[in-house]
């Protein structure tokens, strides 16, 4: 592991504030403060959670903002006159080009998920029922929710960064790790898989690389970084130009 930090040093790392990511939270940072989120992340990692939990807020409001719109056509008098049956086909009817466009993905048990703070079921009342969310007694239900920075995670495992409510790309996993990676920060980051925790990350573009990162290299990166195998590591990072001659050099000695 002391290699991996010898690496990382090499480079500056991007300041979180500068990036697409960060400008995306803070543009829509009144989403979180209404879960009582803090909208300021400790370190890159938070901003990947932020990153998810503010693109499930962003769908929430969507599907809100289209029932509104629709409880308005007509001034609000063809709303009033139908039943909650009829209400509920016609929304249902109109909000499905909405939702195919909206990021979802589905789990094991075939649910929809657009929300991914909330569970299925609640999921299930914006996707096909958006009236019980306005009833007194689910109204009650949603607002005790308890939603907290890592929510998505808890509810449906670290394979939510697998979908497109996240920027980080799935490289690599085995039974124990699972490797994302980063285009912003040119990053790999190494999770341990069944306890959802963050282990170590590896910084790959290097101040004078002149090489494009490929899939192929990702993949390649995280599998010895898996196995540790640090001295065909250093030989694979400067052939393809990732760290230079010099620091290879002295790291290699050290293998």
């Amino acid at each position: 592991m002391k290699i991996i930090d010898k690496l990382n040093k090499r480079v500056k790392p991007l300041n979180y504030k500068k990036t697409h990511i960060y400008r995306h939270i803070l543009k829509n940072d009144e989403l979180l403060d209404e879960v009582d989120v803090d909208s300021r992340p400790s370190d890159e990692i938070d901003l990947f959670y932020l990153e998810v939990l503010v693109n499930a807020l962003l769908n929430r409001k969507a599907i809100i903002d289209a029932f509104d719109e629709f409880k308005c056509e007509d001034g609000g008098d063809m709303y009033d006159m139908l039943e909650y049956g009829e209400r509920q086909r016609l929304f249902n009817q109109d909000i499905k080009p909405l939702l195919e466009r909206l990021p979802h993905f589905k789990t094991n048990a075939g649910d929809s998920i657009y929300i991914p703070c909330f569970n299925p079921e609640i999921n299930t009342w914006y996707r096909n029922d958006i009236q019980r969310v306005f009833l007194n007694q689910h109204k009650n239900i949603i607002e005790k929710q308890d939603i907290f920075l890592d929510t998505p995670e808890d509810i449906y495992g670290m394979s939510i960064f697998k979908t497109d409510f996240s920027s980080l790309l799935n490289v690599y996993e085995t039974k124990e790790i699972t490797v994302y990676y980063s285009v912003e920060f040119t990053t790999l980051y190494f999770f341990d898989r069944p306890n959802k925790r963050f282990l170590y990350a590896l910084r790959v573009e290097g101040e004078k690389t002149t090489e494009k990162i490929t899939g192929k290299d990702l993949q390649v990166l995280a599998i010895l970084c898996i196995e540790e195998n640090y001295g065909d590591l250093l030989d694979y990072m400067v052939g393809r130009t990732f760290i230079e001659e010099k620091l290879y050099k002295k790291l290699i000695k050290s293998v």
